[in-house]
């Protein structure tokens, strides 16, 4: 009972002691963070002005100090600060452009020739022309620059009747097709470096293998970056000519009667490939019935000699 008694004291006492330490600890911190906010720190922007020596006296309305005061930097945060201008840095933007016109002429051919020619005054070429006696379509490619100078050139052919313009910021894909093909071509070099410490026949081409898929992906990124690149610039102007009086593209029928139609029309050009098939077909039938007939004929007589042996 009394050995008992001894434990449940020391105990007691351990336990008081830490109590006692943990809390002389966390006194001092809690002194030690108040005397830190309490420091004094002198004002910001604000510089101390030297003792002079010799006994002499500051110059006359503290000009030294306001010159010190001058010359040093802005901090952030102050007048001085606020009242500067930040600087921004220009960033080249990759622009896609794009246009649209629809213009009606007395001529399709002629007008057609005059769009070739505005191109090729812009700077341009015509990449692409589907035409007809009443109307016609050209692609112009001209350069991004002169975009607005083939529109106005390409308006006068004729009375225009739709016109619009289209622009598309790509520069984040630009700057990701730079960046990855950056790494690609540094990633390749890596590899070339490790083909020529090759030493066995099998290292050659493992390495030379990897340095093949390399360089393909290292192309294919030059390729998207040249595509876009080119885009940007190279704009686009679709240019779509129509005869005066012809009658505008009809719309494509919708409903009911437009489904009931389009299905007409696709089991009629079913039956149209089936009949071809079965045309084709035609003039093998009767090679095939003999071929069929023959060998019904031999089955037959194979089943009659094995009834006749057993």
């Amino acid at each position: 009972m009394a050995a008992r008694r001894r434990i449940a004291l020391v105990v007691i006492g351990v336990v008081v002691l830490a109590i006692a330490v943990i809390t002389v600890v966390a006194s001092a911190t809690s002194a030690d963070r108040s005397s830190g906010e309490n420091v004094a720190v002198p004002p910001t922007g604000i510089v101390a002005e030297e003792p002079q020596r010799g006994g002499g006296a500051a110059t006359d309305g503290g000009t030294t100090s306001d010159a010190a005061r001058e010359a040093a930097p802005a901090v952030p945060g102050t007048d001085e600060a606020k009242q500067q201008p930040l600087s921004v840095v220009p960033v080249d933007r990759s622009i896609v452009r794009r246009a649209q016109l629809g213009v009606e002429v007395s001529d399709v051919g002629r007008a057609a020739a005059d769009v070739r020619l505005a191109a090729t005054g812009a700077g341009g070429f015509v990449s692409d022309e589907r035409s007809r006696s009443e109307d016609a379509t050209l692609t112009v490619k001209v350069p991004a620059e002169r975009l607005d100078q083939a529109v106005e050139r390409i308006a006068v052919v004729g009375k225009v009747t739709t016109r619009s313009q289209q622009a598309e910021d790509v520069t984040e894909k630009v700057v990701d097709l730079e960046g990855r093909l950056a790494t690609q071509r540094a990633s390749v070099a890596r590899v070339r470096a490790l083909l020529e410490r090759a030493a066995s026949v099998g290292e050659i081409v493992e390495i030379e293998s990897e340095l093949t898929r390399r360089e393909a992906d290292l192309e294919s990124l030059q390729r998207r970056l040249n595509a876009v690149t080119a885009q940007v610039a190279l704009s686009t102007v679709t240019v779509e000519l129509r005869g005066i009086g012809s009658a505008p593209p009809a719309a494509p029928d919708e409903g009911f009667l437009a489904g009931l139609t389009n299905g007409w029309e696709a089991l009629l050009t079913f039956g149209r490939w089936v009949g071809t098939v079965f045309g084709a077909v035609l003039p093998f039938a009767p090679l095939l019935l003999a071929i069929g007939w023959a060998a019904w004929l031999l089955r037959r007589f194979r089943r009659r000699r094995q009834a006749l042996a057993g």
